[in-house]
């Protein structure tokens, strides 16, 4: 039961999560979220799904840990890492099977507070295996907005960006059937395949935004937690299994490290660090999705990974919502409250769109995704597997509908926008 102040707390934090999600998704029908009606995504066992079955079986003592564990991120708001407790197990779908360490993922209360469909970071004991996934995440649809995630990552990969996988199977836990979830592959799982298998992993941490947005949950606190967190983010790396002796990949995981940090304190340009043409097209696709405060761009929302030719390319990771692009909130303008930052910082997009040939490349990924037909011959492409999915999740998740139409009505937003400045006689400007 809750208390009185563990209630009021609650309270402050899901306004603090509902105004945001308002303003994203402005304009679009908006599903209210609410993570503890046992009508999501549960199902009775007649019901007849074409979904993998997935199952993870822990001592019923190690399940009570999970659980005190959850129970503490509840009364405080949201997960620390000293709340991420690992408990072994033992993880099956189809005929694959194998021992695992499971612990509680996800910072904020949609991941935890439904009575037990939480989200679960799961890490296998071997390799090989399907799809040679070591380590991901089983977690509630809704925390990624059910299909809005796959659409993002499925179409990021058409694009010819790195995309982490995401499915959906059918999950139960010690025998209990917790009904529909989301399966999240883990970005270090790139490093166990052939081709990235001599790359680093790399990314800004995002314990200190999480430190200093949980002080004092208000829209205003949220910009500037977003912003110091930027400065303050430790930046972690990982190298490929079975490296840990090999001096040539710890140079690289070094030289990874101090690319990032470099760009942060304004050392480096763009260019200089990242693969451009990629980070150009992301922050295009982020404007078709119609994001004002441009999620799939927060720094620490954004994996990177050390290629060959010693540039950072971006892993397309986490997006959640689609929503309604109105004028002045695409990225390039520069004008959303993202932007806002004071006390003379320079905003972790601005690194970006203060340079001109990375503002030239983004206003040439805008116009390519602004066309209809990119949109047209992707839904044709995957249109047995969208209609499957649209069924699952209009049937299991009430009130929830995949909005096509919303990103047409952003391309027409995104076409107005560089109409407007090819006339306007001014060009394109960093400044």
């Amino acid at each position: 039961m809750l208390t009185h102040k563990k209630g009021l707390g609650l309270l402050c934090l899901s306004l603090l999560l509902a105004g945001i999600l308002l303003l994203l998704s402005a304009g679009q029908d908006v599903l209210v979220l609410n993570y503890k009606d046992v009508r999501y995504g549960l199902l009775n066992e007649s019901d007849k799904l074409v979904l993998p079955r997935e199952k993870i079986a822990v001592l019923d003592s190690d399940f009570e840990l999970l659980k005190a564990s959850r129970n503490q991120a509840l009364d405080r708001g949201y997960l620390l890492r000293s709340d991420r407790k690992w408990v072994a197990g033992k993880w099956m779908r189809d005929a694959d099977s194998d021992s695992v360490k499971i612990r509680l993922k996800g910072r904020l209360p949609d991941h935890f507070s439904h009575d037990y469909k939480w989200s679960f970071r799961v890490k296998r004991r071997g390799v090989g295996g399907r799809q040679n996934w070591r380590v991901f995440s089983l977690q509630n649809p809704l925390t990624r907005w059910c299909l809005n995630e796959w659409f993002y990552r499925q179409f990021s990969a058409d694009l010819g960006l790195i995309a982490l996988d995401y499915e959906f199977s059918r999950l139960s836990v010690n025998k209990k059937d917790f009904g529909i979830y989301a399966r999240d592959e883990h970005a270090t799982n790139l490093l166990s395949r052939q081709r990235f298998n001599r790359s680093i992993i790399v990314k800004y941490d995002e314990e200190a935004y999480y430190g200093i947005i949980m002080q004092e949950r208000t829209m205003e606190h949220f910009v500037h937690a977003f912003h110091r967190g930027f400065l303050n983010a430790p930046i972690k790396s990982y190298r490929p299994p079975g490296t840990g002796s090999d001096s040539l990949i710890l140079l690289r995981q070094k030289e990874a490290e101090f690319l990032l940090d470099r760009f942060r304190a304004g050392r480096l340009s763009p260019s200089e660090v990242f693969d451009v043409q990629e980070m150009a097209r992301v922050f295009a696709l982020s404007d078709l999705l119609g994001t004002s405060y441009h999620h799939p761009l927060w720094y620490h929302n954004i994996v990177f990974l050390l290629n060959d030719s010693g540039k950072l390319q971006p892993v397309v990771t986490d997006n959640t919502f689609i929503g309604a692009l109105k004028p002045g909130e695409l990225i390039g303008s520069r004008s959303t409250l993202l932007f806002r930052t004071g006390n003379g910082i320079t905003s972790w997009f601005d690194l970006f769109l203060r340079d001109q040939q990375f503002l030239e490349l983004y206003l040439g990924e805008l116009q390519r995704l602004s066309e209809p037909a990119i949109l047209n011959d992707f839904f044709k492409k995957k249109e047995v597997t969208m209609s499957k999915h649209r069924q699952l999740f209009e049937v299991y998740f009430p009130g929830y509908r995949f909005n096509t139409e919303m990103l047409y009505s952003n391309q027409q937003v995104m076409r107005q926008f560089l109409s407007e400045l090819k006339h306007s006689g001014q060009g394109v400007s960093s400044n």
